[in-house]
């Protein structure tokens, strides 16, 4: 579906560092230099080659994720550890692109939070992968009222708007107070015992419902997220340089545990998985995806 998508997340705790390996592999990101961008994390992770980097990322994230659980917390509930964004285009923008418009949206809602953005070009549509830990450098953790998290969407369609034309912020806007007006309808016709008249309205960055948040988690993370009982902080990682040629191949076989993850948990997962096997497959064999989009 078409249109600004900005999807905003609690991340599972205890499951940090295993987001920040998959939001930097390199066969979602290449070896483009501004891929992955580093929003107030240390110099020191700055250093090193490109698999170096993606290393210290994932460290860094499981030794502040292990701080944050390990802190005495106030009332019952789950301690938040981290946040995850997940930002798309309608086609194919330049890395360079998708990199200056991340930062500018991080440094305006977020200028105090540790965060990894990943831009990936792997699919039709460029889109970005954004990792926040729940606790900034001011030491304190992030506040995200209700007013805040519902709006984080608008901040970045008024940033997407001023790239691509101001009509898709207006679009945006719309189709958000489209959604409210359906919720109180919803609401009232429950109340009364009846169905709602309209079904309900369709948008780029809706919430996904538990089932399909589930099949997301085991398509994207596999046997890293899903195993039950299992270390996720121990999963191995999968970043190794690739020879060419060999690129497509590996992306078939990472599919290809993915889909055993989700088969585990998630049937519906197991069938878009299908598809992505199939397309995937091809690719390995040596045919080629057609893209199309607007390059800016």
């Amino acid at each position: 579906m078409g249109g600004i998508f900005c999807q905003f997340t609690v991340g599972r705790a205890g499951a940090g560092d295993a987001n920040a390996r998959y939001i930097t592999r390199e066969t979602a990101t290449g070896k483009h230099e501004q891929s992955l961008m580093l929003h107030n994390y240390p110099a020191h992770i700055r250093s090193g080659d490109d698999d170096e980097q993606r290393r210290k990322i994932v460290e860094y994230n499981r030794q502040q994720e292990q701080d944050e659980l390990a802190r005495k917390r106030r009332g019952g509930g789950t301690t938040r550890t981290h946040y995850r964004c997940k930002v798309s285009f309608e086609g194919k923008v330049s890395t360079e692109k998708a990199h200056q418009m991340v930062k500018e949206y991080l440094e305006q809602n977020f200028p105090m939070a540790r965060a990894v953005a990943a831009v990936h070009q792997d699919t039709r549509h460029t889109h970005v992968h954004i990792n926040l830990q729940a606790r900034g450098t001011d030491d304190r953790k992030l506040h995200l009222n209700e007013g805040k998290f519902k709006n984080l969407d608008s901040a970045w369609g008024e940033i997407y708007g001023r790239e691509f034309g101001r009509e898709k912020t207006v679009e945006h806007e719309l189709a958000k107070e489209e959604t409210r007006e359906w919720k109180r309808e919803y609401a009232e016709a429950r109340e009364r015992g009846e169905e709602p008249r309209r079904p309900a309205p369709q948008r780029a960055d809706r919430r996904l419902r538990t089932d399909e948040h589930q099949a997301r988690e085991a398509r994207n993370y596999g046997v890293d997220q899903e195993r039950a009982g299992g270390d996720q902080r121990e999963a191995p990682a999968r970043d190794q340089p690739l020879a060419a040629g060999g690129r497509a191949v590996e992306q078939f076989t990472d599919a290809s545990e993915r889909a055993a993850g989700a088969a585990c948990g998630a049937v519906h997962g197991a069938e878009q998985l299908r598809a992505e096997i199939a397309d995937l497959g091809e690719r390995a064999r040596g045919w080629e995806r057609e893209d199309g989009g607007i390059e800016r």
